[in-house]
């Protein structure tokens, strides 16, 4: 997928480093059977601000789409090089019941079929999540290969980006990350009444967070990643072809939910964390740019709106992820990519045979 040997070598170490993190890290707090006994010994939570719905079978479908944008910015600049890829929206269908679940969704061509504007975008994407009583871990490897250049018209005025964009289906972008989170409130709040619908949140409540999280990310092309006439406008960036970072760092935020009339809900989730990080930049034939250590900020942030009950369930979510790597002579590259899920679903009482209501 990545072309360069050099760039693909620094990809593949750092995506080893972070990938053996990840393992550990599930292997030790992923076990549904463990994390529910780790539950089941913690403080007794307040079932008048939330329930568990994790005994009655739950089938829901689901739509979702992921984004990627590489902005490349300039001090000088008032507006970035933003490139986005052609991202699909994928239609499934799940079930869930106590500790199992499984789900899986398609790509339906009557659906997606703009590659003629906006090209061929190919997208690997694996997650976990796994939400105990106190702690919240997510982890991720995700690709895009093919992007466009969105924001064209910013630097040529008369161009019409609803008829034409110009494509890159040459520059590559994969990101992974583990992102451990432990809830303060565990008592009074709820992460899986918002986002795996598990459990049922009954009264507004809020908790203060705190965690770490390891990343790696990078981008390639087979020419410079900066349009040949902006060179001026990035002096260090006019001849980058590969960018690559590790980071690892902690992070604080606070998450509330407020519920109206018992079935409604809002959650916002704003996770801040500054972490050591390590880049490279490399150029024409390989050449090294820089390499640079440093301190680099990353933003987590959620927001759920649905409606819940013994019955059914519904709404919309969006989690994303953006990280920061900054060269020393102004210009930084601000990496952005999540998640933007849609679902409905039913549920149902087969311990009793007998349908909630």
């Amino acid at each position: 997928m990545f072309r360069s040997r050099r760039s693909e070598n620094y990809f593949v170490f750092l995506g080893k480093k972070a990938a053996i993190i990840l393992a550990v890290l599930l292997c030790s707090y992923g076990n549904p059977a463990l994390a529910h006994k780790g539950d089941s010994l913690s403080h007794k939570t307040d079932t008048t601000y939330f329930t568990s719905l994790s005994n009655l079978l739950s089938v829901y479908l689901y739509g979702y789409t992921r984004f990627s944008t590489l902005e490349f910015v300039n001090s000088d600049n008032k507006a970035p090089v933003d490139y986005s890829p052609n991202a699909n929206f994928n239609l499934g269908l799940g079930f869930s019941y106590r500790w199992m679940g499984l789900s899986a969704a398609f790509n339906f061509r009557f659906i997606n079929h703009d590659d003629a504007l906006y090209g061929h975008s190919e997208n690997i994407d694996l997650e976990a999540e796994i939400t105990t009583r106190r702690t919240l871990w997510n982890g991720g490897f995700q690709t895009f290969q093919g992007y466009y250049w969105k924001n064209v018209d910013d630097y040529i005025k008369d161009w019409n980006t609803e008829d034409s964009v110009p494509i890159r289906p040459d520059i590559g972008s994969f990101s992974f990350n583990v992102n451990g989170i432990y809830v303060m409130n565990h008592n009074k709040f709820s992460f899986r009444a918002a986002y795996s619908n598990s459990e049922w949140q009954h009264k507004t409540a809020g908790s203060w967070l705190f965690g770490g999280y390891v990343s790696a990310y990078g981008v390639t092309g087979d020419s410079s990643l900066i349009p040949r006439s902006l060179d001026a406008s990035y002096p260090t960036f006019d001849s980058l072809v590969t960018l690559g970072a590790f980071t690892l760092g902690g992070a604080a935020g606070y998450t509330r939910t407020w519920v109206f009339r018992d079935h409604f809900f809002v959650n916002a989730t704003l996770f801040l964390g500054l972490s050591f990080q390590a880049s490279e930049a490399t150029g024409f034939s390989d050449q090294v740019l820089y390499q640079e250590s440093s301190v680099a900020p990353k933003t987590h942030f959620r927001l759920a709106v649905g409606y819940n009950s013994n019955k059914s369930y519904f709404g919309v979510s969006v989690i994303s992820e953006s990280f920061l790597a900054k060269h020393k002579k102004s210009s930084q590259l601000n990496f952005n990519y999540g998640l933007v899920r849609l679902y409905y679903g039913r549920r149902f009482n087969i311990t009793s045979g007998k349908h909630h209501s």
